[in-house]
């Protein structure tokens, strides 16, 4: 295990905005100022966050390619994740925004278990899922030695907005602890917040449309990816569909994730022209030893 260092934010991300630094839903109305202002709320939101104090990374050499994250009382579990995954969590971006990552940082998958202090616990155990995710910031600074700036630019993106016929979507009961729902390798309840996503599926217990969105974006759509549903619940939900190349199933015609997400989900993808903030990498490395 390695120790994490907690005087990251001042250092290395006060050049970064605070929309990529938090989710909006929880972001705090001064953030949207100018850039003094806006450096002032980073540092003050990074510094109630509890720290990681130990971290394992190793290589996974799972070839089932199933990346799965578990939120514990006292930290957190990844597999199979690329650091790109880890960029997209912390930053609340999706992988088409992330531009200067180099192609091991989205094909090397590492198997991750960070912990925060003994102190931290009970602060820790407050936070929702999407704030939690903000903490894996320090994880990538101190150990992957990752440094970026922000940068906006006007391209074709997709909106994902509500379907003519209205959501799908089951409401997350916040006090389920989904003892028999999705399952890690070993065989325990994985929780809420948890997620699953193979070819053609996607399944997620207890999490935001901003989950769906940033899943949604790895799957290799031509655009980049935001919300427009205005649905600001949590959720559990299963979308299946059939992959391009994939063979035909037996069971049934090819179903495109464009129409699945329509007949599964009450969801749909519009086109439009719109500035998309990015986040630029300056320099990633591969994470240190444990």
């Amino acid at each position: 295990m390695s120790q994490i260092s907690s005087s990251w934010a001042t250092r290395s991300f006060t050049a970064l905005s605070a929309a990529m630094l938090l989710p909006a839903s929880i972001l705090p109305a001064q953030s949207t100022a100018g850039a003094e202002g806006t450096t002032s709320t980073i540092e003050g939101i990074s510094s109630n966050l509890p720290k990681f104090s130990v971290a394992s990374i190793k290589p996974d050499k799972n070839e089932n390619h199933m990346i799965t994250v578990r939120f514990s009382d006292d930290g957190v579990v990844f597999t199979g994740v690329p650091a790109e995954f880890l960029v997209q969590q912390a930053f609340a971006v999706e992988p088409d925004r992330i531009v200067g990552l180099p192609t091991w940082a989205k094909t090397d998958q590492y198997a991750i278990q960070a912990k925060v202090d003994d102190d931290d616990v009970l602060k820790w155990k407050s936070l929702n899922s999407l704030t939690r995710k903000v903490a894996f910031q320090a994880l990538l600074v101190s150990r992957f030695n990752f440094k970026a700036h922000p940068d906006s630019r006007e391209y074709l993106a997709y909106s994902l907005v509500i379907a003519r016929n209205g959501p799908k979507l089951h409401t997350a009961n916040p006090t389920d602890k989904y003892s028999n729902g999705l399952k890690g390798f070993d065989g325990s309840a994985i929780g809420a917040g948890a997620v699953i996503m193979g070819p053609g599926k996607i399944a997620v217990q207890g999490a935001s449309i901003l989950t769906l969105v940033k899943l949604l974006s790895n799957q290799g759509l031509q655009y980049p990816i935001s919300d427009e549903t205005g649905l600001n619940g949590i959720y559990d939900f299963t979308l299946e569909w059939t992959p391009e190349n994939a063979p035909l199933p037996s069971d049934g015609p090819a179903v495109s994730l464009f129409a699945a997400l329509q007949e599964q989900l009450g969801l749909k993808l519009e086109v439009k022209k719109k500035p998309v903030e990015m986040i630029v990498v300056d320099h990633i490395e591969r994470p240190s030893e444990n």
